[in-house]
């Protein structure tokens, strides 16, 4: 047999030990034996077989010897074309048999040993390969989602005569000469290139490259696929690249990979056109080799090896398999998306995930959408995820750009400390090669500093102890040695020459006015003056309004003129200011919408007796005051619009009187909801109408009827007799006359929450809570209660709730629950309305976003320009509907939102962007809902270690409240997370506190907040996390017993700082810093009064983690998806442990 190779004989190597594609006729000449070869007489041939099922075999060859090669003896399987069109793209079943029939398959399954181990040598030398030239067309083509690195779009290169294609990822279509470069450098360069008459094809950089290389050029008119090739393969690797996402479960934000992948994978297969040829044959006179490509499907689960993972862990780590790893290690290196991480690496020692008998036990199993392990079928991503598409910046693109460009800061001035004085220091060159700057002292020394270092100028804050220079006046101006020059007076009474960027970038307000009074502004270096002066007001009434410019205070001298109030937005809708601008909303609108809104409330104030109408030049008592009434216009969360009219209560004096009615509080909603389908207790919601009007107010006021209130009334003395909205009073009127009402029901107020009211009926306790006028009733026999009520009040919207406070509440089976079905919390219909309206607003589409924050994406660095009074508005508008999601539930988008919240005082049009991707995440993902799981989570008490604390602590034990309800019902179990992302804002260097906590198996509490001080170490901001977690414990466990719930055990919290648990849960440790100390007692009296249990979870399953930094979509899933799911299993499992 033939050592050597080609095309139309067979695929024999005997040097290779694996399996190898072999002709039939010539195996049957070695064997003699048809029947072993074929399975049957070759006589009796389908009519459909093709010419490779007739004459080609997978067959396991003999090792090479000295003399000439034996006989087969061993069986020869038949090929099995079904394992093999999965890695290939799913493509056609006879393009995959003429692929085989034209390529080699030398490694057609790596052998790989169990657990695995590295290989310190290439196990396929013999597949290098060449690269030729050939004329080459081009086209750039976009996609709609970004993909990783911030990828929008790609350059296709095809070879005319090949077929042979590369592709280029791209940021923005600018970039196409650098992927002209690229091509040009790892193929060569083409004789010819065809090309769109795009602006960037056409362009002097991309021609220029053409010319450099000697290539001509012809262009084709656009979108004529018929004359560019490269368009046409467009449309067919778009094809594939769909087919391959729809089929995995791949995320869209993966589209790069996928088309790096399936551009590899086409270059390899057999065309058609080609005559079953390949490309990259054809190209290169090459038959290439496609191991690699049967070795895993895209995005099949696959474990890699990591030889860093310390002992006993496993070194075996979960992955994504996303494509081949050209140019690195050898020819079966492949791509992969680590698990945790969220990076892509290259990788040689990788074997599948999906394999029964080889699965890791000690990693987590991966789940598909049904539930099934990742064994039995590859799972798809429910969140898609988009974040970790900035995070692997470094990795794609070869690094992060610059924060700031290096050349503003030429020229730029700060104080800074040499030899302990501190003086005025100057940066003069910027050295790109080494990244340095070369900075000027005032006494004449130079100094180098990194970029880095550099950047820690820049941000430092303005109340260090370096204070920045600052002047009186800007006195003279002159030319030097061509660059323009202004001489200031400085505070100290020194004057110097300075150049103008440097003053420019501190009160450029004053060198513009300086440029404008000594007509300047036409001059060379002067003209930005002229728009900044015309701009001036602007700029001013933002300066005042948010007392911030550039990180900077700008002192402005003159006065300040009123500001007047921009519009109002709510869910996307601008609300009127008065009667006046709702008429003119509707006429614009062609709709009637506020004007009989405005009827509505005018009707039922008149039926309620609000006012005794006077008659007609009677007038009020004299000791009775006049007030105005006002018309407060809003859009509920379901659409509606409402008007309200009411008092000017603002014009009557203080009380010392309560003025409020109390609401209930969220987290005490979640929890006595988790109370009630604990207990078997079934939910009724009300709202009692007008509810205000109910109580008669002790004011001594009255208004003058306006046109709203018809021509009878109209100009005629109102005596306000009703708490009608907007006196001082009302609301304590309204509260008054609900809980009188209660009171005489048999209820009471509970201790913990006044606006939870309670009923002891023996064996259970049942519930009401109350926001306002909307009630939310826990009984075992609802209705009794609502028929109480409605003998005193006109109530609406009675019935099992399918909304409350704007949040979406709907019953669902669960495993678990008493009578088999719980409750489900969402925000879908208020994120549905939400984002409609901010669509209208904007005037655009909502982007599918897989998290609601890019990992690296730093707003506190934001230098995109501020936005204007209107904008800021609708930003403020975003941040507050953000705030009311977060409420509803959705804390996955808590520390995304609370982030942005921080610049609502002066935001930028970054910010805004940033807003729009927690929307576009939402919108995507509006169904999320925390499920109300009354399963208790396992807890390994094997791991809580008790010690004795009474010589530390002597008799220290949690204190009860004296007036605590007896324990009746089911029991709860508390579960907290607690983590700190240390010094995470780059400018203040604070650290970011999450905390999530559990009743049973339910979220009821969340935190995401900057904490107060700046902590030296990951062990302090975790400590004051840990503090935080404490008191919100005790707190929870208070309203528990005031709410008359038995309490199981300590509060079990979660930390992955091992430090902190052993330095607070072991009596001997001891603390070097003082300045812990509150917060390291604090944990430590927890645990030595049994409040709490310390344990170590491992930080990826940490799942406040989610409340601390940007994540990406893997781990975004893996963090907060089982809180959010709608099935399970009836086994409560353990949300976290050692082991994980």
């Amino acid at each position: 047999m033939d050592d050597t190779h080609t095309n139309t004989n067979s695929f024999f190597y005997p040097e290779s030990n694996n399996i190898c594609l072999i002709h039939k006729e010539q195996a049957d000449k070695e064997d003699g034996d048809k029947d072993s070869i074929a399975g049957s007489d070759t006589d009796d041939k389908d009519v459909g077989e093709s010419e490779l099922e007739r004459n080609y075999l997978f067959i396991e060859p003999q090792e090479k010897k000295e003399t000439k090669p034996r006989p087969f003896k061993a069986k020869i399987p038949k090929f099995e074309i079904g394992l093999i069109i999965p890695k290939l793209g799913w493509l056609p079943e006879a393009t995959v048999k003429q692929t085989l029939l034209h390529t080699t398959q030398l490694v057609p399954r790596m052998s790989m040993t169990v657990p695995m181990r590295r290989h310190f040598r290439s196990r396929t030398p013999a597949l290098n390969r060449s690269r030729l030239a050939e004329e080459f067309a081009t086209d750039t083509w976009f996609a709609s989602v970004p993909g990783i690195g911030g990828i929008e779009c790609t350059q296709l290169f095809v070879g005319v005569k090949s077929h042979f294609a590369a592709t280029y990822g791209m940021t923005n279509e600018a970039q196409g000469s650098i992927a002209l470069e690229d091509f040009i450098r790892e193929y060569g360069a083409p004789y010819h290139l065809r090309s769109d008459n795009s602006k960037m094809q056409t362009g002097h950089l991309f021609t220029s490259i053409c010319r450099r290389y000697n290539i001509s050029q012809s262009w084709v008119e656009p979108h004529h696929q018929q004359q560019n090739p490269a368009e046409r393969r467009i449309q067919d690797i778009k094809r594939v690249v769909n087919q391959i996402l729809d089929r995995t479960g791949a995320p869209e934000e993966l589209w790069f990979l996928c088309t790096e992948y399936v551009v590899y994978l086409l270059n390899r297969t057999s065309l058609s056109a080609l005559k079953g040829k390949t490309a990259i044959e054809v190209m290169t006179g090459e038959t290439p080799d496609i191991s690699n490509l049967l070795q895993f499907e895209f995005f099949e689960p696959v474990y890699y090896y990591d030889p860093s993972v310390p002992f006993p862990a496993s070194k075996e780590c979960l992955g994504h398999f996303v494509g081949i790893a050209e140019n690195v290690g050898d020819s079966m290196t492949f791509r992969v998306l680590t698990d945790v991480t969220q990076e892509i690496i290259a990788r040689s020692t990788i074997r599948s995930a999906t394999i029964g008998d080889t699965v890791n036990k000690r990693l987590p199993t991966q789940k598909s959408e049904e539930g099934d392990d990742l064994d039995q079928e590859p799972s798809r991503s429910d969140e898609q995820w988009q974040d970790f598409v900035q995070s692997t910046n470094d990795t794609l693109l070869g690094g992060q750009a610059p924060i700031i460009d290096p050349e503003t800061l030429i020229g730029s001035s700060y104080v800074g400390q040499h030899q302990g004085v501190p003086m005025k220091k100057t940066v003069t060159e910027y050295n790109e090669e080494k990244n340095e700057f070369t900075v000027e002292r005032v006494e004449g020394g130079e100094e180098l500093l990194s970029y880095n270092q550099m950047l820690d100028v820049y941000n430092r804050e303005d109340d260090t102890e370096e204070k920045l220079w600052t002047f009186n006046e800007i006195t003279n101006h002159r030319t030097h040695r061509g660059k323009e020059q202004v001489e200031v007076q400085w505070t100290n009474g020194d004057e110097s020459w300075e150049p103008v960027g440097v003053i420019k970038a501190s009160d450029p307000l004053t060198l513009a006015r300086y440029a404008q009074e000594n007509n300047l502004t036409n001059s060379r270096g002067w003209k930005w003056a002229k728009k900044l002066h015309v701009m001036k007001d602007r700029i001013i009434r933002m300066i005042h309004k948010r007392r911030i410019a550039y990180g900077r205070a700008f002192v402005i001298k003159g006065k300040t003129k009123k500001q007047k109030q921009g519009p109002k937005y709510k869910f996307g809708v601008q609300v009127p200011r008065g009667v006046k601008q709702a008429m003119s909303f509707d006429e614009a609108n062609g709709n009637t919408q506020w004007h009989e809104a405005i009827k509505k409330e005018v009707s039922q104030l008149m039926e309620q007796e609000t006012f005794m109408v006077l008659a007609p030049g009677d007038h009020a008592p004299a000791d009775y005051q006049r007030i105005p009434l006002h018309h407060a216009f809003d859009v509920k969360y379901d659409g509606r619009y409402k008007n309200r009219i009411v008092a000017g209560g603002n014009h009557t004096d203080l009380i010392e009187t309560d003025m409020y009615s109390g609401v209930v509080s969220i987290d005490t909603v979640r929890l006595v909801t988790l109370i009630g389908v604990l207990n078997g207790l079934s939910c009724v919601a009300t709202d009692i109408s007008v509810a205000y009007l109910h109580g008669r107010t002790q004011e001594k006021v009255y208004t003058v009827a306006g046109p709203e209130f018809g021509p009878d009334i109209e100009g005629r003395t109102m005596i306000i007799e009703k708490a009608l909205y907007g006196l001082r009073t009302s609301a304590a009127r309204w509260h008054e006359v609900l809980s009188d009402t209660l009171r005489q029901m048999g209820w009471s107020p509970s201790y913990a929450d006044p606006n939870v009211w309670i009923k002891d009926l023996g064996t259970h306790y049942e519930y009401i809570c109350t926001w306002v006028d909307d009630l939310l009733i826990f009984s075992k026999a609802p209705m009794e209660i609502i028929k109480m009520l409605e003998k005193r009040y006109t109530l609406k919207g009675t019935g099992v709730p399918e909304y409350y406070l704007g949040g979406n509440i709907e019953e669902i089976d669960w495993v678990g629950a008493p009578n088999g079905k719980t409750l489900a919390w969402s925000a879908k219909t208020y994120i549905t309305n939400v984002t409609e309206r901010i669509e209208k607003l904007y005037g655009k589409e909502l982007k599918n976003y897989q998290s609601p924050m890019e990992s690296s994406y730093r707003p506190e660095l934001d230098a995109t320009g501020l936005l204007t009074e209107n904008e800021h508005t609708q930003y403020q508008m975003l941040v507050g509907c953000g705030n009311w999601v977060i409420t509803l539930g959705r804390y996955d988008v808590h520390y995304a939102v609370s982030t942005m919240a921080r610049y609502s005082a002066a935001p930028r049009e970054g910010h805004v962007a940033a807003m729009m991707r927690i929307f576009g995440y939402l919108k995507y993902y509006k169904k999320h809902c925390i499920i109300v799981d009354p399963t208790k989570p396992f807890v390994d008490e094997t791991k809580i270690i008790k010690q004795d604390w009474q010589e530390l602590y002597p008799g220290l034990v949690e204190e009860l409240p004296p007036n605590m309800l007896e324990p009746k019902g089911m029991s709860v179990k508390l579960t907290t997370y607690m983590d700190a992302d240390h010094a995470s804002d780059q400018v203040t260097r604070k650290s970011v506190t999450g905390i999530l906590m559990f009743a049973n198996n339910t979220a009821v509490k969340w935190f995401c907040k900057r904490q107060n001080t700046v902590e030296t170490s990951t062990y302090g901001s975790e400590l004051v996390a840990g503090r935080i977690a404490t008191e919100l414990a005790m707190e929870m466990r208070y309203k528990l017993r005031m709410l008359g719930v038995p309490i199981d055990g300590a509060v079990t919290m979660y930390g992955d700082n091992m430090s902190v648990i052993q330095s607070t849960s072991v009596p001997s440790s001891v603390l070097k810093k003082k300045h812990n100390a509150i917060a390291w007692h604090r944990l430590r009296e927890g645990v030595a009064s049994g409040v709490i249990d310390l344990l170590h979870v491992r930080s990826e399953y940490n799942l406040s983690d989610a409340l601390t930094k940007g994540l990406g979509p893997i781990i975004y899933e893996r963090l907060v998806k089982p809180s959010f799911t709608k099935t399970n299993s009836g086994d409560s499992t353990s949300k976290g442990s050692d082991e994980q």
